[in-house]
Parts: structure tokens; C-alpha cells; sequence
């Protein structure tokens, strides 16, 4: 038996939180010169960007054979029995004989667990601009996540388990065969790019009390211009791309069968014993969990007030909350699962006795293949997702 793991388990953690999350920025033109020209940008930003990238190339060959059999006696056998030499009645009696095989190949996992707590906060302001100047004021909050899972797998096995207990031959007068059980199991276990994504937290960008995004143009200057401009921004994005090959040959053969007795006037007997094959080739491939229970709520604010005579302002909010899931997969699979079970084929040339006994063979192949789970808002965890929530 061989048991075979080959992983490339890539755990990425990131816990962006706590006191210290939140950054504050702000700017701010006050009490400027006439026909001056002022600009104020104030810029929050919170990023997390996991890459995960893994290739995975495996060939594998796992062979497994017992054998009790393939006994022969041969014409002419004598014994030694009071004072002479006679001819005797020959005999093979094999034991049991048992072979599994096992190849399991557990390739690309990557685990991300993505946490934060509070949002960016920024504040921009033009206040007591002086006559005829121009003036600009932004504020800009973001919070971006970016999870990228490229897996590229390449997977050929060879799996074959062979058990024996007969093609035993015995050429004589008269003999017997009796032949034990033989049992072969061979397993094949596949799966290869499971991605497990989880983004959570709440990046609230709220207005004033915790700082947040606003932009504000107050008391400005007679005939002055003035631009606010308040930009909020909750983005998160996941992509998946996955590409899975695979060769499956497994292969169980058992066998009792296929004894002989010849060349002999008198009768003989021959009793196999059972045999059992199981094939079972299983394979999972490209399976994308992703949960986003990242309840943000974006708002930005800009506001005009106690502006100057013959003053232009003008004011802009934009608010931005997304998430985004892309699923890419392909797979192909050749799969070749043959399991073989014989007690038959004896051969008795006398007036004898064959006795065979059970056979059965099973060969069974299951192949689960791009399965993607997404669940955005509301959720901590999909069922599957083994965040222990």
C-alpha cells in the first residue's frame, strides 16, 4: 500500500483590525490670500492583497500483488511408505492472499481569512477663502481587498493492486487442489484547487463623529470659486482561477481460478476460494467557497455653506460599494477504473470434483468538478467553509 500526499496548502491570515485600524487624514484651505490658488487632498486608504499562485505537476505509481499461488506438482511424485516406494496422492493447499492500494494526492488548498474593523476616514475643507481666490478640497476614503487564487494542477496515476491464490497444476494419478481467498482493493483520491476565501468586518465610513469622508466649502470669500469633492470607496474582490488535468488508471484484479489437474486415470478435486476486487477512483477538483460578510456601508458627504457673494462652489459626493466574484475553472479528466474477479476456469480431466467459490468485483468512479459557493452579506460562513463559526 502507498498512501501518497503531495500538498501545497497555502494559509493566508490577515487580521486588519483593531484599535489601530483606522487611518485619519485631512486637509484644508483656511483664511487664504486673495486670488490665491489652493488646493487641499486628503487620502485614506486601506489595502490587503493576497496572491496565492501554485502549480502542482505529479506522476504516480502504486502497485501492490500477493500471491500464494502458481504451485505445481508434477508426475511421477513417490513417497517413502512401509519399506517401499508407492505413488501418493498430491496436494496444494494455498493460503489467503490480500493486496490493496492506495494513492490519495491533496494539492493547492489556499485558506484566507480576511478581518477588519472600522473604515478609513478623510476631510477635506475650504473655509475663510479670501476674495477672488481659487480653491479645491478633496477627501478620499477607501478600503480595498484584492484575494487572487491561480492554481494549475497536473496529476497522472497509476494504481493497481493484484491478489492470487490459484493457477496451481497438479499432473498425476489423483490429487486435489484447494485454493484460499484472494481480496484486491485499489483507491485513487484526487483533489486539487479548493479555494477558501472569507472577508468580514465592518468598514463603516461614517460622517463627523468618527471622522469619515467629507468635503466642505464654508465661508467663502466674495467671487470666489470653490470645488469640494467627497469620494467613498468599499471594494472587495476575489478571483478564482483554476485548471485541473488528470490520468487515472486503477486497476484491481483477484483470482482463485485457473487450476488444473491432468494425466491421471482416478478422479481428483478442486475447491477454490473466494475473490473480491474493489476500483474506486474519486476525484474533487476546483472548488471555490467564498464568503464576503463585509457589511461596509459607504457615505460621503460635501456641503456648501454661508458661501460668499458672487462666489461659485460646487460640491460632489460619491459613494462606491462593491464586491465582486470571479470563478474560472477547467477541468479534464481520463479516468480507467477496471476491477477483475475470477474463481473459474479449472480444469479436471478425470470423473472429479470442482467446487468454485464466490466472485465479485466492484469498480466505482465518482468526480465532483468546479463548484463554486458564494455568499455576499449577512453570512459569517458558508456550511462548508471551515472557519468554525
Amino acid at each position: 500500500m502507498k498512501k501518497l500526499i503531495s500538498s501545497l496548502i497555502l494559509l493566508a491570515v490577515l487580521i486588519l483590525g483593531s484599535a489601530s485600524y483606522s487611518w485619519a487624514a485631512s486637509a484644508e484651505n483656511s483664511n487664504t490670500g486673495k486670488k490665491s490658488q489652493n488646493e487641499a487632498l486628503a487620502f485614506d486608504g486601506d489595502f490587503a492583497v493576497v496572491w496565492n499562485d501554485n502549480h502542482a505537476n505529479l506522476n504516480n505509481f502504486t502497485f501492490a500483488a500477493a500471491n500464494t499461488g502458481f504451485n505445481y506438482i508434477g508426475s511421477g511424485c513417490q513417497v517413502y511408505h512401509h519399506r517401499h516406494w508407492s505413488n501418493t496422492e498430491p496436494e496444494i493447499e494455498t493460503g489467503n492472499a490480500e493486496a490493496t492500494a492506495n494513492t490519495t494526492n491533496f494539492q493547492n488548498t489556499n485558506l484566507t481569512a480576511i478581518e477588519g474593523e472600522g473604515g478609513a476616514a478623510a476631510w477635506a475643507s475650504n473655509s475663510d477663502t479670501g476674495r477672488k481666490s481659487n480653491n479645491s478640497a478633496w477627501a478620499i476614503a477607501a478600503d480595498v481587498v484584492f484575494v487572487g487564487n491561480f492554481n494549475h494542477a497536473r496529476i497522472n496515476n497509476f494504481t493497481v493492486a493484484m491478489a492470487n491464490t490459484g493457477f496451481n497444476s497438479i499432473k498425476g494419478r489423483k490429487g486435489s487442489i484447494k485454493s484460499g481467498n484472494a481480496e484486491a482493493a485499489a483507491n485513487t483520491t484526487n483533489t486539487q484547487n479548493t479555494n477558501y476565501t472569507m472577508v468580514s468586518g465592518d468598514d463603516n465610513y461614517e460622517i463627523l463623529a468618527n471622522g469619515g469622508v467629507e468635503a466642505k466649502n464654508s465661508q467663502t470669500g466674495k467671487g470666489s470659486e470653490n470645488i469640494a469633492i467627497a469620494l467613498g470607496i468599499n471594494a472587495n474582490v476575489v478571483v478564482n482561477k483554476n485548471q485541473a488535468k488528470l490520468n487515472n488508471h486503477t486497476v484491481a484484479g483477484a483470482n482463485t481460478g485457473f487450476n488444473t489437474i491432468s494425466g491421471g486415470t482416478k478422479s481428483g478435486s478442486i475447491e477454490t476460494g473466494d475473490a473480491s476486487a474493489t476500483a474506486n477512483t474519486t476525484n474533487t477538483q476546483n472548488t471555490n467557497v467564498t464568503a464576503i460578510s463585509d457589511d461596509g456601508e459607504v457615505s460621503a458627504t460635501a456641503q456648501n455653506e454661508q458661501t460668499g457673494k458672487d462666489s461659485t462652489n460646487e460640491t460632489i459626493a460619491v459613494n462606491v460599494n462593491a464586491n465582486v466574484v470571479v470563478n474560472e475553472n477547467q477541468a479534464k479528466l481520463d479516468n480507467h477504473t477496471v476491477a477483475g474477479a475470477n474463481t473459474g476456469m479449472n480444469s479436471e480431466q478425470g470423473s472429479g470434483k470442482i467446487e468454485t467459490g464466490d466472485a465479485s468485483a466492484t469498480a466505482n468512479t465518482t468526480n465532483t468538478q468546479n463548484t463554486n459557493m458564494t455568499s455576499i452579506g449577512g453570512l459569517n460562513c458558508l456550511p462548508s467553509f471551515p472557519c468554525g463559526n
